[in-house]
């Protein structure tokens, strides 16, 4: 290869953690195991390979919410514009948009809660206007390529059978107008976004759908699920000519693995759902999924949140599930709250974390650990990017070769000490130098 062209290593970002962090618990999960007697263990080694190719990355990205969207039009013009750009510019292309509300919503509502409208006639987004699609909007700028992925948190209250959108689950009525309703509900809403100039390039078909939560939430096992998508939203968008991809999910492992349920308890169903999207959940399922459905999509949709900590523990844990999920075959990574004010308190009690702080009051903003991560894993990692192999000794990492060709790589060094030592890329030696306690972006030019 050094006879075709001289490659170029390059660092793009560091992230420093701050001295003072406690890193212990972190080296022991990242396998950093020192430096052991007859054993190779020390010095940095990392083996890349760009000629066997993986998923595709469809983007990166964070959650809307009605909160964060308040929080930022709380800002002067000005500050209001830069915040947009530190989150988004040559960052983040792939969005998650709430159906209705979402537990960082000001009050539960839905886009249609005009009682039993099944013809969909007072379908509005009205709410949106207020904070969401200002928000939407001010990032657009920055981020002119966005595509959308949205997923409800809760029907509307009278397509329920509880009657109430939050406060404890409640189920969507087993009634065939009511899943022609809610699949005309999800149509409405592709439609009207586009109108506005926003593309939804994929539904999830309920949030979490095996919670039962305080907040907007409705439990939907598999089989309704699995009916909904097949006999009703499939035939529906096919019919209006949507291009919309229809995903199952959002499943978490926290209390059952659903995701496996759904694809093994409903034979067949795989040829109706264009993917799988996940949030909170064990690699395993993912693994199992992959392969006994080879070329399954599956998305992530939303990070770890947290309790408002914003701590650096917590930022490196978000660098080793960004690895971690798109390792496992995922081609998204979404990051919940974008932005929160100074409170980062959800409507219905708790404290979350986010990327940027605002505070309302005073209107000042201030950039959290996280904010640094994903700005890292953004510079590394383009839309298109094809994940490529990446082997390394004690070093948490993942590598890609983007769209114009060029191979970028991430590695962490959770040691005290500068790590020296080499990765090999298509047969070609560099030198490799890692900051101690620090996180780094390379490119191969």
């Amino acid at each position: 290869m050094k006879g075709e062209f001289e490659m170029q290593l390059e660092k793009l970002y560091t992230v420093n953690i701050p001295t003072g962090v406690d890193l212990q618990e972190t080296s022991a999960m990242c396998g950093d195991i020192g430096d052991q007697p007859n054993q190779r263990t020390f010095g940095a080694y990392i083996y890349i390979n760009s000629h066997m190719e993986f998923q595709e990355i469809k983007g990166l990205g964070g959650a809307f919410s009605e909160l964060g969207g308040k929080a930022l039009l709380s800002l002067t013009e000005s500050d209001q514009q830069q915040v947009a750009s530190d989150l988004v510019k040559d960052k983040f292309s792939y969005f998650r948009l709430p159906v209705g509300a979402s537990d960082f919503a000001l009050s539960e509502y839905s886009l249609d809660d005009h009682d039993d409208d099944f013809a969909m006639e007072y379908f509005s987004l009205e709410r949106d206007h207020e904070y969401m699609i200002p928000y939407m909007n001010l990032l657009k700028k920055y981020a002119p390529e966005m595509e959308l992925h949205a997923s409800p948190w809760s029907p509307p209250a009278w397509m329920k059978d509880t009657k109430k959108m939050a406060g404890g689950g409640g189920k969507l009525i087993d009634d065939p107008k009511y899943y022609e309703a809610y699949a005309k509900y999800f149509i409405k809403l592709v439609e009207e976004y586009k109108k506005l100039g926003f593309n939804i390039d994929r539904i999830n078909v309920q949030n979490e759908p095996e919670a039962d939560p305080i907040f907007p939430g409705c439990n939907m096992d598999v089989f309704q699920m699995a009916n909904l998508i097949k006999n009703y939203l499939v035939p529906a968008f096919k019919e209006a000519k949507l291009e919309t991809e229809i995903f199952a999910g959002t499943f978490r492992t926290i209390n059952e693995a659903t995701a496996c349920e759904f694809l093994s308890e409903n034979p067949g169903i795989e040829n109706y759902i264009d993917g799988i999207g996940v949030q909170y959940t064990t690699m395993q399922p993912l693994y199992n999924i992959l392969q006994n459905y080879p070329g399954m999509k599956i998305m992530h949709t939303e990070s770890v949140c947290y309790r408002g900590e914003n701590t650096w523990p917590q930022a490196i844990a978000l660098y080793m599930n960004v690895v971690n999920y798109l390792n496992a075959g995922c081609d998204t990574f979404t990051y919940w709250n974008m932005l929160l004010n100074e409170d980062a308190k959800s409507t219905w009690g708790w404290k979350q974390n986010s990327m940027i702080t605002i505070d309302e009051e005073n209107k000042t903003y201030k950039h959290n650990p996280d904010y640094h991560v994903m700005a890292l894993v953004c510079s590394c990692i383009k839309p298109g990017a094809k994940r490529i192999v990446y082997a390394a000794r004690s070093k948490v990492g993942i590598a890609f070769k983007n769209p114009d060709g060029s191979i970028h790589f991430m590695a962490s060094n959770f040691l005290d000490r500068e790590d020296v030592g080499t990765v090999t890329i298509d047969k070609e030696t560099f030198e490799l130098k890692l900051d101690p306690f620090s996180i780094t972006a390379f490119r191969v030019k």
